[in-house]
């Protein structure tokens, strides 16, 4: 979420920029995470997204292919997971993309 990875070959992946999606600046999950980590205050996130619901379908689509979003992992179980460590909330927060399409 910093940008200081910007294309997926960088991490071993396709030759793609990475989009970050995020949510609305009110949004409590984005809330949650600039308490704890507050460089999500500087996050420039590409593609603003209001749910979770939202989140998915972006990701399933094809302008979601080379995304990669925040939110409660139960909700992302067919993607994968980069767990965030260290990090206490109501629900386990996790970053999901699409392996296949990265």
């Amino acid at each position: 979420m910093t940008r200081r990875t910007s294309n997926w070959k960088e991490v071993g992946g396709a030759e793609a920029p990475i989009l970050l999606v995020g949510r609305e600046k009110n949004d409590p999950l984005l809330a949650s995470l600039r308490d704890r980590y507050p460089f999500f205050d500087n996050a420039r996130f590409d593609k603003i997204i209001k749910d979770e619901g939202e989140t998915e379908n972006f990701l399933n689509s094809p302008d979601g292919a080379h995304a990669i979003a925040f939110g409660a992992m139960p909700n992302f179980k067919v993607y994968n997971h980069l767990p965030v460590k260290a990090f206490a909330a109501t629900i386990a927060v996790g970053l999901a993309y699409d392996k296949k399409k990265a």
